[in-house]
């Protein structure tokens, strides 16, 4: 198995998917899509929608708080909202306070 095939197993990437995308850097939205298998629908930025799966890059603790109940509605009823908190180095750069 690939390590892209192991980050879309990991995160439930499936055939045929609706993807939702938000806040993410280009370089990770890159290696979620690359990572994906099949005709999957990808959306980033949504404002609404019925997602299988939601990936969410919060700014700050009150973007998350602010954020997370609105994105819970855009999925699906057996979908998911990832929320992607970025490493402690990062963290430290942009001095966020997660």
């Amino acid at each position: 198995m690939s390590d892209l095939q192991a980050v879309a197993r990991r995160f439930g990437l499936q055939p045929g998917a609706r993807i939702g995308i938000v806040g993410a850097d280009s370089s990770s939205e890159a290696l979620l899509r690359s990572a994906a298998m099949g005709d999957t629908h990808w959306e980033s930025d949504p404002q609404e929608g019925n997602f299988g799966l939601v990936f969410y890059w919060p700014k700050s603790r009150n973007d998350f708080a602010e954020r997370i109940w609105d994105l819970a509605e855009m999925i699906a009823p057996n979908g998911a909202v990832w929320v992607m908190f970025p490493k402690k180095a990062y963290l430290e750069k942009y001095d966020l306070d997660m």
